[in-house]
């Protein structure tokens, strides 16, 4: 059972770090590995869809390698860790400093620390290599940057700080040669296409083209800023790519020595640069939040073009609202961009271009969607700004109007009509502006305005009262229509933020003094506050639940706090490790989402009372600490494990699904025993807890299918039989086919021909068949050869040995006739093993299940199929296991079969009835348990969520 209101649930709007990412070709595709923070995500590059998301680590991701078809190396502090997919493998613990490189060489993993480490391991026996490399002085040589030069066998080229670089021996760990270098500390080492020539970039911006057989410099170019990638076109064209630290790519004639173009792919500092092998495209990535594929086609101007990116807000997001409730959209806002966003896929994220002008400083927004599809539908203001831009959202541009004002700005919201922008300013002036013209329609008096700067607005559902707080501790309802006072309210405090609830008519106003007041717009007494919540500390932002019942309050001590309303009681509360900036709720009231400090994606938190019940007890005196949601991919996976993208129809049942809450592992302290199938499923056992009844593991949907099969089929038959096409005369010949054929008379005489083969044949082997049929079974029975001192079997002896198997079948049987469950559960009852069994079983589709329990046959055997079922049925009830699952099976298994069972043999009276006491053994005492709950609500019905265990014990 949860304990808090809220659990995290997934992150999304972070699309890459400045970390460099790491390229493998698989065929024609791409798969980029970038860092997501304390994650890395699988890209392909002809989509730029994540595939794979890892699980969290502890620390963030600076540096990343693959290994193999399913391995990955990424570094955690003084750690490296193998991974297999998205889960750990390994880790390997030898460094005493922050781990900043990785190289793979083969099977030899090399890795840079901070404090000049240089260790080797060896990926494949996963040991750490009894021969090192001699320890380098920082002092002399500090290690920067490692590359395996072309051609050099065993061998690494290492570039320090100094500006020297070394040649060393893997394999002996001797030092080979030693490079001058160039005065200047060495940032990257890459291998040219040329064997002995390598790129040097230097942290002054240079960088040079060095012959390591010769020690000789072949070129130099020289950029602004330091290089932080080097790449080299490989489709014939002599070109080399360097990034710099301010977010520029420049390209590089190596054949005429000059710079060809120099573009500004970055809003900051290029993490990697890198042209796909013999294609004209370059991928990049930056410290911006955005990944980049650029194409050079345009052989012309030489400059390449944006083929594909996907990027997110490049500063940390300050607020967050919810755009369109069907569809799960919402618009976030961060100093530097506005981004529509989808919940369900991260693919689908969009910025909002300001036009010619970059836009820096983004204060605050305010939008309506009501009128999406014909003119403007969102506001926003620059801080200490006199100007106000309207957004089209629905074309991701700027809008066509700019709201001007005679003062700087401090708040903005629009009407609920969707036809008004309400300004305020900081002299205390209102204003209001028609969106759709640009047109300003109406000022408050000034007389009657606020006398200090307005800190929030916002206009009541039935778009008659704007609502203003301002530092002047004065709240004030003006009528919209005019813009005159209606009434002033007066606050102890000054009010720094408005939240409304637009069904409920309420609105909360959080003041200086750390008091959050509720008051209501339809109340007469419009200066008492119906509710009142102390939270003691700053608060940063506020929300109301969906239906008006909560407010949701986050404070500047990173505590989350939840109210209810009606009772007037904080529920929960919990805290996190990042200042939050803003919070909203969700329309549906799925999920929280929040904005928090130096953190580049939004956050969602999944409402558990949404998706299933919480038991809430007083709140702890101290919150407890919650971390973070980690990133999930919205991609699934087949077995294959290749990324199929999610269907639009079936994204928001899919990331339900994926939204229910993750059960607690802290609630039972039990081993999960995991194990491979050959399927290549992963089943997960859950031992016993006492006398418990443990459910399936799969979907409630599959059993209410296979109970309502029936139903299901018939609504799904046609409306229409298929016509049967017109039927040729009775004298022409016909060939057989799927389309009718008349047959000349050459044909019909070799179909003739043909006939009289096949029934030749078909006689023939109906005469060998009588024959085995004589014989058969007898080796089965049948003394060995090689066993004279024994007599040979009488006839009474073969009858006694038949009625000891008589509960399964004879080896004479065709198996190739008999189904999958038949084999299994004969085998099964053999064993007395019922493990192989219920895997099938959970495996299989609800019309496999229906279609094995009605090929079960009856007769054979005296019914053995119905017996060993019924054998497995009454285990399985009396282990308490699979509780659901053997339920269905019980009641299909007596629909399909109950003519035969209940037909008065007396061969199936015993197996009935201890199937009967089987089945009273659970669901009596559950039921039992049920009806105490309904009579005696405050007895225990002890749910276990962790293991979806339900209490059985007797009262």
């Amino acid at each position: 059972m949860e304990k808090h209101l809220f659990k995290p649930y997934r992150a999304l709007g972070y699309i890459t770090s400045n970390a460099p990412f790491k390229l493998r070709s698989e065929n024609l595709i791409y798969t980029i590995m970038v860092s997501i923070g304390n994650s890395f995500q699988l890209i392909s590059s002809d989509k730029l869809i994540p595939y794979l998301t890892s699980n969290a680590q502890d620390g963030k991701i600076k540096t990343m390698q693959f290994y193999g078809k399913e391995h990955f190396l990424t570094n955690r502090k003084n750690d490296i860790i193998i991974w297999k997919g998205q889960n750990i493998e390994q880790t390997f613990s030898k460094h005493t400093a922050a781990v900043t490189q990785l190289m793979v060489l083969d099977n030899i993993l090399l890795s840079l620390s901070k404090n000049n480490e240089l260790l080797m391991w060896d990926l494949r026996t996963r040991l750490f290599l009894d021969q090192q490399l001699p320890v380098h002085s920082a002092a002399q040589f500090t290690i920067t940057s490692i590359v395996h030069p072309q051609g050099y066998f065993n061998k690494v080229l290492l570039g320090s700080q100094q500006g020297k670089m070394q040649l060393w021996n893997l394999k002996t760990c001797k030092l080979i040669y030693t490079f001058n270098g160039w005065g200047a500390s060495v940032v990257s080492l890459v291998q040219s296409p040329v064997v002995n020539i390598v790129a040097v970039g230097l942290v002054d911006g240079r960088i040079i083209l060095h012959d390591l057989k010769q020690d000789a410099t072949v070129a130099t170019f020289t950029q602004k800023g330091s290089v932080t990638s080097i790449s080299f076109r490989s489709d014939g064209t002599a070109h080399m790519a360097t990034g710099t630290t301010v977010g520029k790519i420049n390209i590089w004639d190596l054949e005429k020595k000059r710079l060809v173009v120099s573009i500004r792919a970055h809003k900051a500092a290029v993490g990697s640069a890198e042209y796909l092998r013999d294609e004209p495209i370059l991928i990049s990535n930056g410290a911006d939040n955005a990944i980049k594929v650029w194409t050079f086609h345009n052989t012309l101007l030489n400059e390449p073009t944006v083929l594909r990116e996907r990027s997110g807000h490049s500063t940390p997001p300050t607020g967050v609202d919810f755009f369109n409730c069907d569809l799960d959209d919402i618009l976030t806002l961060s100093p530097t961009s506005l981004r529509l966003m989808n919940l369900n896929f991260s693919f689908s994220n969009r910025y909002l271009s300001p036009g010619k002008e970059p836009m820096d400083h983004l204060q605050s927004f305010a939008l309506n969607p009501r009128h999406n599809r014909f003119f403007d539908t969102a506001v926003s203001f620059v801080a200490e700004s006199r100007t106000v831009n309207t957004w089209n959202v629905a074309h991701f541009t700027i809008g066509s109007h700019k709201l001007q004002l005679s003062t700087n700005i401090s708040a903005v919201t629009m009407s609920s009509c969707g036809h008004f922008a309400i300004v305020g300013c900081v002299d205390g002036q209102l204003v209001k502006f028609n969106v759709q013209s640009g047109v300003k329609r109406g000022s408050a008096s000034k007389n009657h305005s606020h006398a200090k700067a307005i800190t929030s607005i916002f206009v009541d559902a039935t778009n008659r009262f704007v609502v203003s707080a301002s530092i002047d501790c004065r709240i004030s309802l003006w009528n919209l229509a005019d813009m005159t006072l209606h009434k002033s309210i007066v606050l102890d405090e000054p009010a720094t933020t408005l939240v409304h609830h637009p069904e409920s008519s309420l609105y909360a106003a959080a003041c200086d003094d750390f008091i959050v007041r509720v008051f209501d717009v339809s109340q007469c007494d419009l200066d008492t506050p119906v509710r009142t919540f102390n939270i003691g500390k700053r608060v940063e932002d506020l929300c109301f639940s969906h239906d008006g019942r909560w407010l949701i309050v986050a404070s500047d001590d990173n505590v989350v706090r939840i109210y209810d309303i009606p009772a007037n009681v904080m529920l929960d509360w919990f805290q996190v490790h990042k200042p939050i900036t803003s919070l909203t709720f969700s329309p549906k009231s799925e999920y929280l989402i929040t904005t928090h400090a130096n953190e580049l994606p939004i956050f969602l938190w999944t409402n558990q009372s949404h998706f299933g019940s919480v038991l809430l007890t007083k709140p702890e005196e101290v919150p407890s600490f919650l971390e973070l949601p980690s990133h999930h991919t919205d991609q699934i996976k087949d077995s294959s494990n290749k990324a199929n993208s999610i269907d639009v129809a079936n994204a928001e049942e899919a990331d339900q699904d994926h939204g229910v809450p993750d059960i607690e592992k802290d609630d039972v302290d039990v081993d999960m025993n995991v194990d491979e199938q050959e399927e290549g499923h992963t089943i997960v056992h859950h031992p016993q807890i006492g006398n418990s009844i443990t459910m399936s593991q799969t979907t409630k949907s599959k059993w209410q299918t296979l109970l309502n099969l029936d139903v299901i089929k018939q609504r799904n038959k046609p409306l229409q039989a298929q016509s049967k096409p017109e039927l040729a005369p009775f004298f022409l010949t016909t060939l057989p086919g799927l389309e009718p054929k008349f047959a000349t008379p050459q044909e019909e005489a070799a179909a003739k021909a043909s006939t009289t083969e096949q029934v030749i044949k078909l006689e023939q082997s109906d005469e060998n068949m009588e024959d085995d049929e004589a014989t058969a079974g007898w080796g089965d029975w049948a003394t060995p050869e090689n066993n004279e001192d024994e007599d040979e079997p009488t006839d009474d002896k073969v009858v006694v040995k038949k009625q000891k198997h008589s509960r399964g079948f004879s080896k004479s049987f065709a198996n190739d006739a008999r189904t999958k469950l038949s084999l299994a559960l004969e085998k099964s009852a053999r064993t007395q093993n019922y493990t192989k069994l219920t895997e099938t079983l959970i495996n299989m589709t609800p019309s496999a299940i229906d279609y094995e329990i009605r090929s079960l046959s009856s007769v054979d055997n005296d019914g053995a199929d119905l017996r060993n079922l019924i054998d497995f049925l009454c285990y399985e009830l009396r282990t308490n296991d699979n509780f659901d699952m053997m339920q269905t099976l019980v009641n299909v298994f007596v629909q399909v079969h109950g003519d035969v069972l209940f037909s008065g043999n007396q061969s199936f009276a015993q197996d009935l009835a201890q199937l009967q006491h089987a089945q009273q053994i659970g669901w009596n005492r559950i039921q039992k348990i049920f009806h105490a709950n309904i009579l005696y609500p405050g007895a225990h019905c002890g749910l276990n969520m962790d293991v979806l265990a339900i209490d059985v014990t007797e009262f």
